[in-house]
């Protein structure tokens, strides 16, 4: 027989083992294809030998403890958050003075009027001898009337004390700063008890306690960090 016509027979164990070698090329020219094209992938993305370990020593299962810190990671609070937390801690503020008000006036009913803020400047000085109510205002306010009349005026309702001072000079320079700043502080002459003539500045006439705190939410940012107690006039 010629033998460019001879035929070539191979056993099944022959064919098995050719079919595993060209299985094992395969695979192995598709690791080797694999490695290649991803270390040029980070030379051509600028990554760094340390920063091709990181990423190959990450598994999964961290990266989804990654992503989750990330998204578990509170973030800044928005203008609108900052304000409404702003607006809510006044209206607690507010809500503890109701309580201390009517705890006052429950236990000492006839003395609702000589309540003194926790931080009222007491320096040692003279005591000035007329009660009046001083109002540093413009001619142009209602508030500016003759002492006796503006009493009257105010007999029975409230206002927003923020400080108390032993002389009026004292008490005037306190309220010059609100002044300038457009308010119309009121200035009043009381005697208390056992501690002498005190001189109160204080923010404000209304008709109620309720109109009164929707005052003060409304003027949050000026009384925000500011002491202040309601009281009324006698």
């Amino acid at each position: 027989m010629d033998e460019k016509a001879k035929l070539f027979v191979f056993a099944k164990k022959e064919v098995f083992l050719i079919f595993l070698f060209m299985l094992l090329i395969a695979t192995t020219s598709f690791v080797f294809g694999v490695k290649v094209g991803k270390k040029f992938s980070f030379q051509r993305e600028g990554f760094t030998t340390e920063d091709r370990e990181k990423v190959d020593l990450l598994s999964g299962q961290e990266e989804k403890v990654h992503k989750q810190m990330e998204e578990d990671r509170p973030g800044e609070k928005t203008p609108q958050e900052l304000q409404q937390e702003m607006h809510d801690n006044l209206r607690k503020k507010i809500e503890r003075e109701f309580t201390q008000e009517e705890a006052a006036a429950a236990a000492e009913t006839q003395k609702k009027n000589e309540i003194i803020p926790a931080k009222a400047i007491e320096p040692v000085a003279k005591i000035e001898n007329p009660k009046k109510i001083v109002i540093p205002v413009t001619e142009s306010t209602p508030e500016n009337a003759p002492p006796s009349s503006t009493r009257d005026k105010y007999s029975g309702k409230y206002t927003i004390q923020l400080s108390s001072h032993r002389t009026l000079n004292e008490a005037e320079e306190f309220a010059k700063a609100f002044k300038i700043r457009g308010y119309n502080p009121i200035i009043n002459e009381v005697e208390v008890k056992s501690r002498g003539t005190w001189y109160r500045v204080s923010l404000g006439v209304f008709a109620n306690l309720a109109e009164t705190k929707e005052y003060v939410l409304k003027e949050k940012e000026l009384f925000m960090g500011q002491d202040y107690v309601f009281i009324q006039f006698d």
